[in-house]
């Protein structure tokens, strides 16, 4: 971390911006120009040189706006008090004063606003103060006052502007952040609820084989081992799209997959239509929406089959998964640590996410239990 930082600094400090660098350059030009014209002054080349080595401090304003600002109006009073010659008693000394109010702005727009008024309220006093050493007009005292007073309130004003963007950005941030990890969330949910659900069901009808003193059937234990590697793979895929680092041996759940997903969900599936091509997004939601309905019935139907029907239609995609057996009842459900889960909540907000609709409940005029999810898709 030291050294990331010491080379930020070196490189602000050995290259400063073309912007600051040109900036400071004119700084020069327009002190030099009376600074070094014997008529205008007779206070020497070295008070010249002094002057314009405030000025060129503005070069590196950005990464050390503090110390920019102490050496600009530290060379400002310098030159104003020591100052003297035939033309030094008009408007001229405001010359002496640009490097100054630069170094009071980049101050106060990057540093609190407490700094700021600090550094405002010095910075006035002090100009103030060199320029009444000597015979001053009341117009160059007051423009010095009112100068100070405007590039502060800029300064103030850029660093306000910058700081709401900033708590904007955060905020945005952090929304980004919480939708992210809703959306992961989510996806572990359906990934896990689903295969374990087949699981414990599977190995529930197992064990009461086993306990009635019948062999477990090699179909039942077969169907675990298969959930388990499902279940693995789309666990693998995911993580490794949170990592950035997707695994090609985990092919990303779709449609292309439903035959796999109804074979090893532990009930008789039918499927009916056909989804046609679709984006990715929708085609995963399709996947997890058939998913989820499927989880649902093995974990609350005592149904031994269910219907999945798709419907394509220009601009959308309806996915129904619908069984017709009552509830099942709680001692055969499998188990869920925890309680209630959140599975047709968060199915609903993957589909709203999608800008699609969403229904679950009881089937109209018959037995059973129907999810229905209308899924846009982009023409």
């Amino acid at each position: 971390m030291a050294e990331p930082l010491y080379r930020l600094i070196m490189d602000f400090a050995w290259r400063p911006p073309t912007a600051d660098v040109v900036l400071a350059a004119g700084l020069v030009f327009a002190f030099s120009e009376p600074g070094f014209d014997p008529y205008h002054h007779a206070s020497g080349t070295l008070w010249a040189a002094a002057g314009a080595l405030a000025a060129a401090a503005v070069a590196w304003r950005r990464a050390f706006p503090l110390t920019v600002w102490l050496v600009s109006t530290a060379g400002a009073v310098l030159v104003l008090v020591t100052r003297h010659g035939p033309d030094w008693a008009g408007l001229s000394p405001l010359v002496l004063m640009p490097a100054a109010l630069v170094g009071l702005y980049s101050l106060a727009s990057r540093t609190g606003r407490r700094t700021g008024q600090l550094a405002m309220a010095a910075t006035g006093i002090a100009l103030e103060c060199g320029l009444l050493t000597h015979n001053s007009r009341l117009e160059t005292v007051g423009t010095t006052a009112a100068l100070v007073l405007a590039v502060w309130a800029i300064g103030e004003s850029t660093r306000a502007r910058s700081s709401a963007l900033e708590a904007d950005r955060a905020a945005r941030g952090a929304r980004s952040a919480a939708d992210e990890r809703a959306r992961i969330a989510r996806e572990l949910h359906d990934i896990v609820a689903h295969h374990v659900s087949v699981i414990s069901l599977q190995a529930g009808t197992a064990r009461l084989l086993a306990e009635s003193g019948a062999p477990p059937d090699a179909s039942l234990l077969a169907g675990i081992e298969t959930a388990s590697r499902q279940a693995m793979t789309e666990l693998r895929h995911a993580l490794g799209v949170i990592k950035h680092t997707p695994d090609g041996a985990a092919p990303r759940p779709g449609l292309a997959r439903l035959a796999e997903l109804t074979a090893g969900c532990g009930v008789t599936v039918s499927v009916d239509g056909i989804a046609g091509t679709l984006p990715a997004s929708a085609d995963l939601t399709a996947y997890r929406v058939i998913q989820e309905g499927l989880t649902n019935v093995l974990r609350h139907s005592a149904a031994t089959g269910a219907t999945v029907t798709l419907r394509r239609h220009p601009d959308s995609l309806h996915v129904t998964v619908a069984d017709d057996g009552p509830a099942r009842a709680a001692q055969l459900r499998p188990h869920r640590a925890g309680g209630g889960g959140q599975g047709l909540a968060g199915l609903r907000e993957r589909v709203a996410a999608q800008h699609g609709t969403f229904q679950a409940g009881p089937r109209s005029g018959a037995a059973g239990f129907e999810i229905h999810a209308e899924i846009p898709v982009p023409v």
